[in-house]
């Protein structure tokens, strides 16, 4: 068995132009953190002059995603949530999509009321938004990560709110094209690690 090569993450800009934008909007209008209660149940980027930014901003992410990869987009609507915004390969995995280069990727592991709501995916894909002007955007795909590692890092006390989350730094993400080799057939899993 030889060994896995790592290597170092390649972000990427991705475009997303005004169809796939309008897209990402009117889905976000539905999405389900919509019907939640609470300060920050609605979403902490929320206002009330865009109270679907948090909403399209993560759709956006997965679209961003999407294109890069050459995958169908699925955004309707999930009563609860989705488990996983991507199926590639028997894999779930889940988009990340910050609103602005924090330098991690934040996954959480607990809400406000303490209870845990991390349900492990087997792949996490950091992304941010670089630009939104409304009728376009711009996303920073950073990398992607196992599950199986994230399991393993202390969850961390978020800035803002009560909640606690896994911080990945950006740099410790693997590039993005070789999950696109995975999705293509080109290598196996076991190749990812």
């Amino acid at each position: 068995m030889r060994s896995p090569v790592y290597t170092i993450y390649t972000p990427m800009l991705i475009e997303i132009f005004p169809q796939d934008y309008e897209i990402c909007k009117k889905a976000s209008q539905n999405y389900w953190s919509s019907s939640k209660g609470g300060k920050y149940g609605k979403g902490v980027l929320n206002t009330k002059t865009d109270p679907c930014r948090t909403e399209r901003i993560g759709l956006l992410g997965e679209m961003a995603f999407a294109n890069f990869m050459e995958l169908p987009i699925q955004f309707e609507y999930k009563k609860h949530g989705d488990k996983y915004d991507f199926l590639i390969r028997d894999r779930t995995i889940d988009v990340k999509t910050a609103s602005r280069n924090y330098g991690s990727v934040l996954i959480q592991y607990k809400n406000s009321f303490g209870n845990i709501v991390f349900r492990q995916k087997d792949i996490y894909v950091g992304a941010y938004l670089v630009e939104d002007t409304g009728k376009t955007a711009s996303i920073e795909l950073v990398g992607y990560t196992l599950g199986k590692i994230v399991k393993k890092l202390t969850p961390v006390k978020s800035k803002v709110g009560k909640w606690l989350n896994f911080d990945v730094p950006l740099d410790a993400l693997k590039d993005l094209r070789e999950l696109k080799k995975f999705y293509k057939n080109q290598i196996d899993w076991h190749d990812l690690y």
